[in-house]
Formats: C-alpha cells, structure tokens, sequence
C-alpha cells in the first residue's frame, strides 16, 4: 500500500495560513484600540492645559476683574477670555468663598483690611480646575 499524503499538506498549510490571518486580525485591532487611546488620552490633556492656561489668564486679570465687579458670596460669575485666543472656548467663572482675616505671614494687619477668598473655576470638555485665590481689601 503506497502512502499517500498530498493532502494532508494542503491541509497543514491551510491551518496556518487560517492561524496567521486570525493572528493579523487580533493585531489589527489590538492597533486600533491603541490608537483610540492615545487620541483620546491627547485630547484629554489638551483640554487640560487649556483649562489651566485660562485659569491662568483669570489669576493673572484678577486685580481688574475684582476692583470693577460686586461680587455676592456664593455667586458664580462669568470671566471672558480674550476673543480668537486658543483659550476663548473655555468657560471661566469666579465664585466669592468666604470673607475672613488675612492668611498668616501675608504681612498684612487682620485690623486694616478685609479678605475675600475666591474660586476660579475654568472649565472646558469635562475638564474642570479650580484655582483658589485672595485677596485683601480695606477694612471698613
């Protein structure tokens, strides 16, 4: 009786080839699953230096923003970033905490001058920072 194994040949071969290409398959998506994650953890920390850069912004105009506006406790009020500014899409608002004395070693008499602690909250795709600020007034 001759031994007759052409066909198992073929077979071997399909088997592999069926091996490699559920193998490409497993890769090509394990790729596409990466590439969503690094875009969306990109995007994630773009939105997050943005927020702080407004938050920023807001610190750095505060003085002017401050001396110009009535501020009730517990009320949130609008901050507009500068207009065609990379932060001008963020939603910047500032929020009167409490009023108290002054933080210790600031320098200035609890006697002499009021202060009002604010929250400046930045906030852009779910993207939310909060920068406490103080600042000090004449007492009345």
């Amino acid at each position: 009786m001759k031994n007759n194994q052409e066909g198992m040949v073929l077979v071997l071969v399909l088997l592999v080839l069926l091996a490699a290409i559920v193998i490409g398959i497993a890769v090509m998506r394990s790729s596409t699953i990466e590439a969503r994650i690094a875009g969306n953890e990109r995007a994630y920390k773009q939105d997050f230096y943005v927020a702080e850069s407004a938050g920023n912004y807001a610190v750095a105009n505060f003085d002017a923003f401050a001396s110009s506006t009535v501020i009730n406790m517990n009320t949130t009020y609008p901050l507009s970033p500068p207009v065609g500014s990379m932060i001008s899409s963020v939603t910047i608002s500032v929020q009167l905490t409490r009023t108290g004395t002054s933080p210790v070693g600031e320098g200035s008499s609890a006697t002499q001058v009021t202060t009002n602690y604010y929250k400046i909250i930045s906030d852009i795709n779910s993207q939310n920072i909060e920068i406490g600020v103080w600042k000090n007034f004449p007492a009345q």
